[in-house]
Parts: C-alpha cells; sequence; structure tokens
C-alpha cells in the first residue's frame, strides 16, 4: 500500500486538553503528527511504544503511569 496516496479522515474526539494521560487522542498524538508528515518510520517507533505501554498497563500499572507521564513530558 502507498501511504502517500490514501486520503486523511477526521477523527470525532474530545479535545486533548480534555482527555487524561491513557486516552486515546493523547497517546497517539505523536503517532498521528508522524503520519500527517509523512514519516512511517517514526509513526512505527512510536506506535511500538504505546503498545509497549498498553501491554505494561496489565502488567504494572504504576510503572506505565509513569513512564507515560515521561513520555508526553518528553514531547512538549
Amino acid at each position: 500500500i502507498d501511504t502517500k496516496q490514501l486520503k486523511t479522515c477526521c477523527k470525532w474526539v474530545r479535545p486533548i486538553a480534555s482527555q487524561g494521560e491513557f486516552e486515546s487522542r493523547k497517546l497517539w498524538t505523536n503517532v498521528t503528527e508522524a503520519l500527517k508528515n509523512g514519516n512511517i518510520e517514526e509513526a512505527t517507533q512510536h506506535k511500538r511504544f504505546v503498545r509497549s505501554l498498553v501491554l505494561l498497563l496489565c502488567i504494572n500499572p504504576n510503572y506505565a503511569h509513569t513512564l507515560c507521564i515521561r513520555y508526553l513530558n518528553l514531547q512538549t
């Protein structure tokens, strides 16, 4: 699939400012931005982090929370 040929679509979710740390739009912001910029490699790296974080939430929620906060703070 040539991703540069695909159309984009709008999301219908609450504003990021209204979302908690583990809500979808906030967690996937970096993936979305990388895709908008056509950077598939960067999007893939961010996606891997988010998926790892979700798995870690099941095993050790406190540690996952700490990692999430650090990750989000690094992105601002």
